[in-house]
C-alpha cells in the first residue's frame, strides 16, 4: 500500500498559522539538504511553527519520527488513513484560496 508504514497527525490551522508555513516554503531558513538539513527536519520544523503539539526534534530517519508521532495523543497508523482529498490551497494577501 502506499501508506504502509505511514503515520498521521493533524491539526487545524488558522489563516495566521497557513501563512507561516507558507512564508516558510517561500523562505526556508535552511535551503540546502544534507545529512541533518533533511525531509524529516524540514516536516518537524514546519509542524512545529505551527502546532502546540511539539514534535521532539533531532530524528534523521523517517522512521523515527513516524514512530515518535505515533506515540502522541490524536495519531493514527496507516491502517486507517484513507485516500487523501486532492484539495490544494494557496494564500493570497492573508486569503486561503480552494484550487
Amino acid at each position: 500500500s502506499y501508506f504502509a508504514g505511514s503515520a498521521s497527525l493533524t491539526t487545524y490551522l488558522t489563516a495566521s498559522q497557513l501563512n507561516t508555513l507558507t512564508t516558510r516554503i517561500i523562505a526556508p531558513i535552511e535551503d540546502h539538504w544534507f545529512a541533518v538539513n533533511n525531509c524529516t527536519r524540514f516536516s518537524t520544523d514546519m509542524w512545529n511553527s505551527v502546532s502546540n503539539i511539539q514534535i521532539a526534534e533531532g530524528f534523521l530517519f523517517p522512521s523515527v519520527l513516524r514512530d515518535h508521532i505515533l506515540s502522541l495523543d490524536g495519531a493514527i497508523s496507516e491502517e486507517v488513513i484513507g485516500p487523501l482529498p486532492n484539495n490544494k490551497y494557496y494564500v493570497s494577501n492573508g486569503v486561503l484560496i480552494q484550487y
